[in-house]
């Protein structure tokens, strides 16, 4: 399963994100009955976000270079296992 959110600039820094990131793969549990592997990416210079998945216990498994709106980005593709 793979999971894509984000949280409002405003509302980052305040200890939400274990919550939703939890609360997203246990939707996904439920609504589709999905127990495998969970995968998502994210920006390199995100390293509230990376730190928040390495301590859930994502690990990284590769990284992919985009120019979103032209500009150069390194994105981290994370996994979760079972």
């Amino acid at each position: 399963m793979e999971i894509g959110f984000g949280i409002r600039p405003e509302d980052t820094g305040k200890g939400y994100g274990e919550q939703f990131v939890q609360q997203c793969i246990a939707f996904g549990r439920q609504h589709y009955h999905y127990f495998g592997e969970v995968t998502l990416e994210v920006a390199d210079f995100n390293e509230r976000a990376i730190h928040l998945y390495n301590k859930m216990g994502f690990k990284k498994v590769s990284e992919r270079a985009a120019k979103p709106f032209g500009m150069p980005i390194t994105f981290i593709k994370m996994t979760l296992k079972p």
